[in-house]
């Protein structure tokens, strides 16, 4: 099936999940990505805070002895579940 006069955007080349997520935070920036209930409360995280809190974690996880470590993080779906799976997939890239 042809498709014509269609213009499609310019998508970089992406090898690693890490230029994934690097990829959206720069297209992203002060988009909302996520909506979600914290002690009665509805809070809006942007693709930005995302990205700050992912790094702040891993930040923290590095300082404390827990680098080339196997984690399990149990929980029901959360944005600090995201938060966590994402900071320790993404410190070892």
């Amino acid at each position: 099936m042809k498709v014509k006069n269609k213009k499609f955007r310019e998508v970089p080349e992406i090898r690693t999940i890490k230029e994934l997520v690097i990829n959206g935070v720069t297209q992203g920036q002060d988009q909302k990505l996520f909506m979600y209930e914290h002690k009665g409360e509805v809070k809006t995280s942007t693709f930005n805070d995302v990205w700050h809190d992912i790094n702040c974690l891993g930040s923290y996880e590095f300082k404390h002895g827990l680098r080339d470590c196997h984690i399990a993080i149990l929980g029901e779906n959360s944005y600090e579940w995201i938060v966590s799976f994402f900071a320790n997939l993404l410190g070892r890239n």
